[in-house]
């Protein structure tokens, strides 16, 4: 049977510990995994199908169920590195995605985070190579016809936009695919249950509503991104009297462009709060460029102890963003990024 019974009732996590234990590199005689209290008809499945998967592969199946404060703990263990478990891959248990994907082996990550964990490098530079095109154009000459020292006289489009116009609707739909990433990682953040932290960041659930309104915020700000996502590029009303049958748009998408920067930007400042917070509540051990830039956050920012309005917040690190100087600490930091 191996694992295709369990498959149905396994978190993608899960699966992939228990595939990689009984392999030579992982050397793990033992697996301990959690399960919610609240999922018992699940749980007891799986508990029922253990026995056989034991007697096929060797592997000893220790079944713990937690409450929600127990594995938040164990989360918090795991971060921290302070765990007493030895030659045993622990796993927590996913139940359709739905529960934090956190203190996983390293060798384990690929298949535990979700896309928008993964998707920075790849996405985040997507908008580089537009930018120099932007550059390129705006310094480029406009004059129609051309008329050169050696008295060459050529005529062209060299006035048309629509080099400008399509880079900056691409450059758009960029912005706008970084500011739903992050969103997404918003969400995963405030969600208390596949964050493993306080609901929305909250110190005190349930009477705080912590950063749940940032959310909303976050999420109103991608749609109004992707009411500007279709490209202005595409269209054309002529203009005088026919002449100029063809127009760019590249003013409006400009416009759409400036708009999208300061709606993705705000995003991210949302994302950066969360995270600065997320890092407090869990109190833990982070790498030294995670750490200055949760310093460079504090220091204009506190933490949020009690609700307040967060506007001003989001304000703040908007501008830190704007003008670049988290990502300038934390080169200070790590000289080596570049």
């Amino acid at each position: 049977m191996k694992l295709r019974k369990l498959m149905p009732w396994l978190g993608g996590a899960a699966m992939a510990a228990l595939m990689a234990a009984g392999s030579p590199a992982a050397r793990a005689d033992q697996i301990t995994l959690h399960a919610l209290m609240e999922d018992v008809p699940e749980s007891q499945i799986i508990e029922a199908m253990l026995p056989e998967f034991e007697k096929e592969t060797g592997i000893k199946v220790q079944f713990q169920r937690l409450v929600y404060s127990e594995m938040h703990d164990k989360l918090v263990t795991q971060l921290t590195g302070q765990s007493s478990f030895y030659n045993v891959l622990e796993v927590d248990f996913l139940w359709a995605g739905e529960f934090p994907e956190a203190g996983w082996l390293a060798d384990l990550q690929p298949f535990v985070d979700k896309t928008n964990f993964d998707l920075n490098l790849d996405t985040d530079g997507t908008p580089l190579p537009i930018l120099d095109i932007l550059v390129r154009e705006a310094n480029s000459v406009t004059d129609n016809p051309l008329v050169f020292e050696n008295g060459d006289i050529l005529s062209g489009g060299n006035f048309h936009g629509q080099s400008l116009a399509q880079a900056a609707d691409f450059l758009t739909t960029s912005l706008v695919s970084i500011a739903n990433i992050s969103e997404r990682r918003i969400d995963r953040m405030t969600n208390g249950h596949t964050s493993g932290l306080p609901p929305f960041l909250a110190t005190n659930p349930g009477i705080d509503s912590g950063f749940m309104v940032a959310q909303y915020t976050a999420a109103a700000l991608v749609t109004e991104n992707r009411l500007r996502a279709f490209p202005a590029s595409v269209e054309s009303v002529p203009t005088s009297a026919g002449m100029e049958d063809h127009v760019s748009m590249g003013t409006h998408a400009g416009h759409k462009l400036s708009a999208v920067v300061r709606n993705t930007r705000d995003v991210l400042a949302i994302e950066a709060l969360c995270a600065a917070q997320g890092l407090d509540l869990l109190t833990a051990r982070v790498a030294p460029g995670c750490e200055e830039a949760r310093r460079v956050i504090r220091e204009h920012v506190p933490a949020l102890a009690h609700d307040r309005v967060l506007a001003p917040d989001v304000v703040k690190v908007a501008d830190l963003i704007a003008r670049d100087l988290i990502t300038a600490a934390v080169r200070v930091r790590l000289p080596d990024l570049g």
